[in-house]
Parts: C-alpha cells; structure tokens; sequence
C-alpha cells in the first residue's frame, strides 16, 4: 500500500492531551489511520518541517510560551529534543528558512503592551534550537475597530526569490519585509508592503516571482508581482475568495457586541453570518491556488495564469466546520482539510488538469485541529 506520514495538531488541549498526532494516509484511497498520539506536546498552535524532512519545530502556548524541536525517524515518529522560550505569550507560526540554520516564529499578541512580534532561533547541526537571537515588535493598527487595534502578525516564511522574510500583518494591513542575516541570525534592512485597508492579511503562498495574500477580514486574496532587478512587489490583482450572494447560503455564528465570531457553546450577543479566510496554498504543479473560508467552509479554487492573474475556477465544500488549515500532499494528488469546529479532517481528490476537489468519502475525528502537514 502506497502511503504517506501526515501529521495533525489538536490546537486546544483535549481530553486526549496530545497535541500532535501522526498519521498514515493510504494514497490509493485518501483514508488517514491513526498512527499514534504524542502527548509530550500537550498543545500545538501551528508546527512545521525543516526542508531536509528529518525535524519538525512546533509552538505551543501551554504553561509558558515556546517552540519545540523534535527529531523524525525513519518511519515518520517523533522525538522530542529540545524547547526555548519565546518572549511573547501568543506564538501562532513557525517556519525554517531556506538554509535550514534557522527557526522563525511570529506570535500574533504580547502580554500588556498587545503588540505581535517576530523572532529567530538559531537551529543546530542536530536539529535542537539554540535561544533566540533576535526579537522584533511591530507597531502599528489599522481601521478595524476590534480586530486592529495592534500589530497582529499571523506567519513568516523566506521568500523563495530571495532572503527576505515575509510577515503578514493582519492588525496594521502590512505585509512586513525583513532581509535575513545568516551569519548572525538577525533581521536587517526592514521594510514593507501596504495592503487595502482593513484587508487583515493573515497567509502568504508563493509561485515565483508571484506573491499571494490572503485577507482575513474584507474575503480577499492580493496578488504581488516580484521585480528581481529591483527587489521590489508591485500589487497584481485583488479577488474575493466568496461567491456572490454567499451569506444566503452560510450558516449562522455566536457573535460578540462587536460583530466578532465565538467559539461554538459560547454565549453570543447575536447570531450572524460571518467569514473569515484562513489558509493559502499553491498546488504542486503550480497551475492552482487554494484558500479556505472559516465560515462559509469552503476551499475557494482560482487558475493561476502565466502573467500571474487569477482565474476563478471553484468553491467547494470543506464537508465540516470552520476550515482553519489545509495541506496539499507533495505529488498534488490529494488535499486534506482541518475543519476546527466539526473537530475533523477530510480527504479530498485533486484533479490536476481542472483544479477541482472531489471527496475521498474519508474523514477522522480529531480534536480542534488546525494544523496538518505531510512527510515527504
């Protein structure tokens, strides 16, 4: 049987108390079978490979705020080896850049003063993490009147083009440009691009020399065109990753005073439609990018032209509940969906000349999962 490692997080801690969990995806059919738990990560909020695929660095908030570092053995489990703190109390992604000497994490809030924050951990020849050595907070709001009060970083990743760290910035409508020392593990030359406002730039999915953005808060995607010669973006196109007429169609959420979503079982104010995109990605053959809408619990589906532009080609059902994160396996065959709320994560066929999604027929049940991830 043909079959890959995947690995899911739980992004609340559970009656289970394990936040991660390493599964077997049959590539023949799209069913996931439970591999095992790891409970020596209680709570995973986002976690990431090294491109060498032989580490897995994950941030969790539990106890004390820091990043992990664990090892990954020939059949795809995890050893723990080693954790730092991260200063702020809110860590929500981490990545490795391209030279695999570094660890790169954002934390969306800081404890009092509320502002996001970036930061660097110099990574090991073992794959253990080194304390940080360097700290950025951004500054910063925008015109949202609850959900931009602050600097809200929400990702960071090295561009492919270049050296340069991107951070999109959902509390400021920036999308925060840092060239990476790697001699020193430090940001330098800081920069940025502007976004509309209260766009809430959230994920960020790369086709060389094109950036994609993916906007929390106005239900759009950005497109950003990379001049080498100049190492400059130049802002390509702007899409809604909605349907017209969609709030006909989207279940009802507990909302607060303000407008702003609940957790399910909480106690709203009022209940609305309400949709938030969360995650971005570009399928391996580099024809296609996806974006998932937390609400409207869809994957959005547009062409990718050879100029760059976006062509609509699709919105399907996530078949659950509040898709927070998705992932595309590396062959392109097979894309799987954590629906946060339904508390699953669903299997879809990727048809490679058209772009579409159809179901596997296969689902498992995980806790609050918001973070998937495939070996290989």
């Amino acid at each position: 049987m043909a079959k890959t490692t995947v690995y899911i997080n739980s992004s609340e801690q559970g009656e289970a108390g394990a936040g991660l969990h390493i599964y077997d995806l049959d590539m023949e059919t799209g069913e996931l079978r439970l591999r095992e738990s790891v409970k020596t990560l209680k709570q995973a909020d986002y976690f990431n490979l090294h491109p060498t695929q032989k580490y897995l660095y994950a941030a969790s908030k539990i106890n004390s705020a820091a990043v992990h570092s664990f090892a990954i053995g020939d059949d795809g489990g995890l050893t723990w080896l080693n954790s730092q703190a991260v200063r702020d109390n809110s860590p929500c992604y981490v990545s490795v850049d391209q030279s695999g000497r570094f660890l790169l994490a954002t934390s969306y809030a800081s404890e009092g003063e509320g502002q996001g924050s970036s930061a660097v951990f110099p990574i090991n020849e073992d794959g253990t993490l080194d304390p940080m050595s360097d700290y950025r907070q951004y500054a910063g709001s925008s015109t949202h009147p609850q959900r931009q009060q602050e600097s809200h970083p929400h990702m960071i990743s090295q561009e492919p083009m270049g050296n340069q760290v991107i951070v999109p910035d959902l509390g400021t409508d920036k999308i925060m440009l840092h060239t990476l020392n790697t001699e020193r593990g430090r940001f330098e030359e800081t920069s940025h691009l502007d976004l509309a406002a209260g766009a809430g730039p959230r994920h960020a999915a790369f086709k060389p020399p094109y950036l994609y953005i993916i906007d929390e808060l106005d239900d759009t995607i950005t497109a950003f065109a990379f001049a080498a010669e100049k190492r400059q973006y130049a802002r390509l196109q702007t899409v809604p990753t909605l349907p017209e007429n969609a709030a006909d169609t989207m279940p009802l959420y507990p909302v607060d005073a303000h407008g702003g979503v609940l957790a399910p079982g909480s106690e709203p104010d009022h209940m609305a439609s309400v949709n938030y995109p969360a995650d971005l990605h570009v399928h391996p053959n580099g024809r296609f990018l996806y974006g998932s809408n937390r609400g409207h619990n869809s994957i959005v589906i547009y062409g990718i032209g050879e100029d760059g532009q976006l062509t609509l080609v699709d919105h399907a059902s996530t078949l659950g509940n509040w898709p927070r994160n998705f992932e595309i396996d590396a062959s392109g065959r097979l894309l799987i969906c954590a629906n946060q709320w339904s508390d699953d994560v669903v299997t879809f066929w990727v048809d490679a000349d058209t772009g579409k999604l159809t179901p596997t027929g296969h689902k498992v049940s995980v806790y609050q999962p918001n973070c998937i991830k495939c070996l290989g």
